[in-house]
């Protein structure tokens, strides 16, 4: 397992309360985390992209931050975690697939998911769509001064305008999970944020 998500093919574990990630390197893809994640079975992309348009879900924020209704009728709120774990990781998988970095094995499973034509702006608004809720959610909590500066703002959470920090997005969610009500909004129906339940199609779910 390498901790580090610097050149990473993609990341698991995000915003789980872990101090380091699971990364998949392009160095190392016998690692198991690399398994784990282009698994055919469980995968990161396998779960997180449950419609046949992973790309442009990740750009719609009312579809990456929604509910969805599971097999059993009773959503357990895991699918729109995995949806955007899976969301955060699509432009470092996309760089990984278009200079050839992946195993042909690793190659297939992620192009069921991630074309090999997506172009800058659409990798632009992926980033803009998991991070921009972040930071709102951080600048809008009752303790801003917990979370923004050094965790959450848009310059942390972006390795550049087309690539998301996973490093930064996973320590600014850990700072909004597990910081109790500080990190929190105060009560308001028109605040949305990862902190919101959701209730109708206007707020947003929880995702941690």
């Amino acid at each position: 397992m390498d901790n580090s998500s610097g050149n990473a093919v993609a990341c698991i574990d995000i915003g789980s309360g872990a101090t380091g990630l699971s990364c998949c390197h392009v160095h190392n893809q016998s690692d198991p985390t690399c398994q784990d994640i282009f698994s055919q079975q469980d995968g990161l992309l396998q779960k997180g992209c449950q419609s046949d348009h992973c790309v442009a879900d990740c750009q719609n924020a009312r579809i990456l931050y929604s509910s969805l209704v599971q097999t059993n009728l009773n959503g357990s709120g895991q699918v729109p975690i995995a949806r955007y774990a899976a969301c955060v990781n699509v432009p470092a998988i996309f760089r990984s697939l278009s200079q050839g970095a992946l195993t042909p094995n690793f190659s297939s499973a992620a192009q069921q998911y991630v074309s090999t034509n997506i172009t800058e702006n659409s990798l632009q608004n992926i980033t803009s769509t998991v991070t921009d809720c972040l930071s709102s959610t951080c600048r809008n909590s009752r303790n801003s001064d917990l979370c923004y500066d050094n965790y959450c703002s848009p310059v942390k959470l972006l390795a550049n305008s087309t690539t998301p920090n996973i490093t930064a997005i996973n320590g600014c969610l850990n700072q909004l999970c597990y910081s109790g009500f500080s990190a929190l909004p105060y009560a308001d129906a028109d605040v949305v944020g990862i902190g919101v339940g959701v209730f109708d199609s206007t707020r947003i779910l929880i995702i941690c």
